[in-house]
């Protein structure tokens, strides 16, 4: 286990990419260095705006590079990251945002207080990127849909997110590693606060591999047009309507 807390086996999976593509969104390639650099620039957006170790933050975003910047830079500062799925019920929402929640991040900014993902990234790289979670501190909180009630939230601290295997190959268990090895191109569809969702993308990176992101549209239509060798669904809220044939997709 790295001595390092998390996000450290992640920012070294990104290092070791270097110039490799590791994010398309669009008609964007993000490289592993690229990426470290807004992860370092939101890094330091949040610690201006005075966020650091136990405080709660919300991130309400889509499926970009910065998103994905944004959620490991939340980790970085050792912040509790709460994921916010898209298409949640008013109510549901207000459940979430109303639990002990410091700042949202949005890419959407509607006011309100909530801290703009642009206005993170204008914040200088000075090239460093200080870890300050705490062992015992929540890292993150997963929400369940709310189908049966109120969102129910399980809580993962940054030990445990430290000794997880999918960003470290060789605690890979067989079947994984067979797995890893179709992960070229791992479709992102629907949201990045997804526990699976965020868990296969890095799991792919670390294989290798590049996480390409999909714009809200016919699932059956991003993994043609992404040329996706892989993809993960996940559970729908509970006032949305999906159309999920398959959990993965292997072209011929």
């Amino acid at each position: 286990m790295p001595a390092d807390p998390y996000p450290r086996p992640v920012l070294d999976v990104l290092a070791a990419a270097g110039d490799r593509p590791v994010f398309e969104h669009e008609n964007r390639t993000v490289s592993g260095a690229r990426m470290l650099g807004l992860i370092r620039r939101c890094a330091a957006g949040l610690r201006t705006a005075g966020l650091g170790p136990g405080d709660g933050v919300a991130m309400r975003l889509g499926v970009t590079p910065e998103a994905f910047a944004a959620i490991i830079a939340g980790y970085v500062v050792g912040a509790r990251v709460v994921g916010v799925r898209p298409g949640l019920p008013a109510d549901r929402l207000h459940h979430v945002l109303s639990q002990d929640i410091t700042a949202v991040v949005t890419d959407q900014p509607s006011g309100g207080g909530d801290l703009a993902l642009g206005e993170l990234l204008d914040a200088p790289d000075d090239g460093s990127l200080v870890l300050s979670g705490r062992p015992d501190d929540v890292a993150r909180l997963i929400h369940t849909s709310g189908s049966t009630g109120r969102p129910k939230a399980c809580a993962q601290t940054y030990a445990a997110m430290n000794a997880a295997w999918f960003a470290r190959p060789p605690a890979w268990p067989p079947a994984i590693r067979e797995l890893a090895s179709r992960l070229q191109r791992y479709l992102v569809f629907g949201t990045l606060s997804s526990l699976v969702m965020y868990e296969y993308g890095i799991l792919t990176l670390a294989a290798g591999g590049t996480m390409a992101a999909a714009d809200p549209s016919s699932l059956a239509d991003a993994i043609v047009k992404h040329r996706a060798t892989a993809s993960v669904i996940t559970v729908p809220p509970a006032s949305t309507s999906w159309w999920p044939p398959s959990a993965t997709h292997r072209p011929t």
